[in-house]
């Protein structure tokens, strides 16, 4: 069981805010990754491809109020300030992290210098889980985005969190979940033109970081370099979407005029 155990590898992406040092908030869990809208959303099937369900992949949501309380007694909670690193990319310390207040915001750096956040992280989301079972020290560095409250727990308490099988089960369900994405994302890479993955990340863009009146701030660059495409084919596709009248583009950010409407835009090509 133990030697299996150390094969999962489950990794979870945003929610919305919480200001309680509390696993049960009103607030939580608003955006996620590949989830569209400000509001809460379940899935929805549009042709050939799934929006993500953010509750099917958020652990405080799966959990029942026996199991958090099991949680909460068993982590390490510590609170980090504004700007703060919780852990550095590289790092390998075999702890396992869960967001109780505040956000966490993930990112990489690369050996250019370029930095590029991935994602922000907030109430109920865990991370690092891969981490903690010693499979690989850790792919992005944390930091704290405002003052956060996090629940940090050590192989020995992670142990005994999968010695329940109920537990186990929620952080299988996810992994499987998660896998079920990845699996989305590499088809899009095969089969969806440019332009529709590219409407794709700014959707999923706009749910991680919503900015007022729909703006994304980031570099073309990057923009590039998540899609796995040249510069010269990004800009065709930024065209095509602004032709459409999808987005608007300025100095280092990226408006998307309504999420809706670009969202059903993409549906209704990837049916075709």
């Amino acid at each position: 069981m133990e030697n299996g155990l150390r094969r999962l590898s489950l990794h979870l992406r945003p929610p919305a805010p919480s200001h309680t040092c509390s696993w049960d908030s009103p607030l939580a869990l608003t955006a996620f990754s590949y989830g569209f809208g400000l509001k809460k959303i379940k899935k929805y099937s549009f042709g050939k491809w799934v929006m993500i369900d953010p509750d099917r992949s958020t652990l405080g949501v799966q959990l029942n109020p026996e199991q958090k309380a099991l949680f909460t007694s068993l982590g390490q909670r510590k609170t980090y300030r504004d700007g703060q690193v919780i852990f550095p990319q590289g790092d390998n310390t075999p702890v396992m992290s869960v967001v109780i207040s505040g956000q966490v915001k993930l990112y990489r750096r690369f050996p250019d210098g370029r930095v590029i956040m991935e994602a922000i992280l907030k109430h109920g989301q865990h991370f690092d889980d891969s981490v903690a079972l010693d499979m690989a020290p850790r792919l992005h560095g944390s930091v704290a985005a405002g003052e956060t409250v996090i629940d940090h727990y050590n192989p020995a308490a992670l142990e005994q969190l999968l010695a329940h099988h109920d537990i186990l089960r929620v952080f299988f369900n996810i992994a499987t979940y998660r896998v079920c994405e990845l699996v989305q994302l590499l088809d899009d890479s095969r089969i969806l033109p440019s332009e529709m993955r590219l409407g794709k990340l700014l959707l999923y863009m706009f749910r991680l970081m919503p900015g007022e009146g729909g703006r994304i701030e980031c570099l073309q660059e990057d923009l590039a370099t998540r899609l796995g495409i040249s510069g010269v084919t990004l800009a065709k596709s930024l065209t095509k979407l602004k032709q459409a009248g999808m987005i608007e583009t300025g100095y280092r950010h990226v408006t998307v005029l309504d999420p809706e409407r670009l969202r059903q835009w993409i549906a209704e090509r990837a049916s075709g």
